[in-house]
């Protein structure tokens, strides 16, 4: 694969680890990412300072392995975790709003890891895939 350096407008620096997942959004101009170093952050790629915030920053979810902009509710985003928890954390305050607890079936806990979770653009349903070949969805609001 061929790279041209010419094409890269920039950088966002912050994470200590790989990156493991982002998610952007155009009604505000956001990109949410997360790494193996634990943490989520919320960005504004155009700002000088572009990191807004930084989330799960003592690793009280566990580690982040996917992120996406909550569809029906823009001020919220959802992040699954490694031991099969998803948090839904409102941007605005930093706080965790929800949490689907342990939602992995298997007492291997490898196999409760989510490899991918996104939400429905419309309803305030989740969706989920996971190591253990389960697609999970949930409701947002029960």
């Amino acid at each position: 694969m061929l790279s041209d350096s010419s094409v890269l407008a920039g950088s966002l620096l912050g994470h200590t680890d790989a990156v493991w997942g982002l998610a952007y959004s155009g009604i505000k101009n956001r990109l949410l990412s997360c790494s193996a170093d634990g943490t989520v952050k919320l960005w504004n790629p155009v700002e000088k300072e572009p990191c807004i915030s930084t989330f799960n920053i003592n690793n009280e979810h566990g580690i982040p392995t996917s992120v996406d902009f909550n569809g029906c509710d823009p001020a919220h985003m959802v992040v699954s975790f490694n031991n099969g928890d998803v948090a839904i954390y409102d941007l605005e305050t930093s706080q965790t709003a929800l949490v689907l607890k342990g939602q992995g079936d298997s007492t291997v806990p490898c196999l409760n890891h989510i490899n991918k979770v996104v939400s429905h653009p419309t309803l305030p349903v989740t969706v989920t895939a996971h190591e253990d070949r389960h697609i999970k969805f949930f409701d947002n609001k029960s």
